[in-house]
């Protein structure tokens, strides 16, 4: 039985496969470095700390993103590489349809704010 005087710290452990040290933190493995450096230590150290005084819930990352904006960064980066000498846009991008196999013969109307709409 757990003695809550003692609360439980995950351990440092070896990731067999790759001999990255690891923690598994709230079902989440963040890996460490190599297997016993003290760079391993001290980022456990450091991960674990956080992790404690976030009430043992990860500290949001900040580094997440939603489908939307992963989305949104694809479609700006595809408006400027997929432009001809002359400026202007190739097909796709000019009318603005993308072609989604559960859009139809339709396509997806992909609009300038990177929102989409189904035709």
């Amino acid at each position: 039985m757990p003695n809550p005087d003692k609360p439980h710290i995950p351990s440092y452990c070896k990731h067999k496969g790759s001999g990255q040290a690891v923690v598994t933190l709230n079902g989440r493995d963040i890996y460490l470095g190599v297997h016993g450096s003290a760079a391993s230590r001290q980022e456990y150290d450091r991960v674990t700390r956080e992790w404690l005084e976030n009430g043992r819930q990860l500290p949001a990352s900040g580094h997440d993103l939603t489908v939307v904006e992963v989305i949104r960064a694809c479609w700006r980066f595809a408006q400027e590489h997929y432009r001809r000498d002359s400026g202007s846009s190739r097909s796709v991008l000019a009318s603005g349809r993308a072609r989604h196999p559960r859009a139809g013969a339709g396509g997806v109307r992909i609009r300038r704010d990177g929102s989409s709409g189904s035709e």
